[in-house]
């Protein structure tokens, strides 16, 4: 990577990480709502998401994408399904009262899982950063080089 390239990937993360998204959003809604102790469990998957990101990018996922406009363009549809699903069922649910019974840490760390997941913030990025540094042409075992400034 260039240093050029490598500048702009660095900016771009600072950005980034520095603008809270859903994942921050529903930490302080879990902090404000369950306490401190509850609410950890989605930071934990914040943690969870990052790693599972983190290992598909060096996996190979990125290049499959650059590979293959298909696998993105039906990536994008499944995507755009789900979030029309996810405002159907807000605007259906919109008139109803919201819960305030307790959840068990393993409901926090599943829905909060599911924000992670989805988080088009979260996905954009590690798409972006892994992107210029992965080549669909190289063999599969060095199929992403490293992140590291250039020397």
């Amino acid at each position: 990577m260039s240093f050029e390239g490598w500048t702009v990937f660095a900016l771009f993360w600072v950005v980034f990480v520095t603008t809270p998204g859903p994942n921050a959003v529903n930490c302080i809604q879990n902090g404000m709502t369950l306490g401190m102790g509850r609410a950890m469990w989605g930071v934990l998957v914040i943690l969870t998401q990052a790693t599972a990101f983190l290992l598909l990018s060096a996996l190979g996922i990125t290049a499959l994408l650059v590979a293959s406009p298909m696998a993105f363009f039906w990536a994008k549809l499944i995507g755009a399904g789900f979030l029309i699903y996810l405002g159907i069922r807000g605007w259906l649910n919109a008139g109803k009262p919201v819960s305030t019974e307790p959840r068990s840490g393993r409901s926090v760390y599943f829905h909060a899982l599911m924000i992670a997941t989805i988080n088009a913030k979260s996905v954009a990025g590690y798409l972006a950063a892994s992107r210029p540094s992965c080549s669909p042409t190289s063999r599969s075992g060095s199929r992403c080089a490293s992140l590291s400034p250039p020397r």
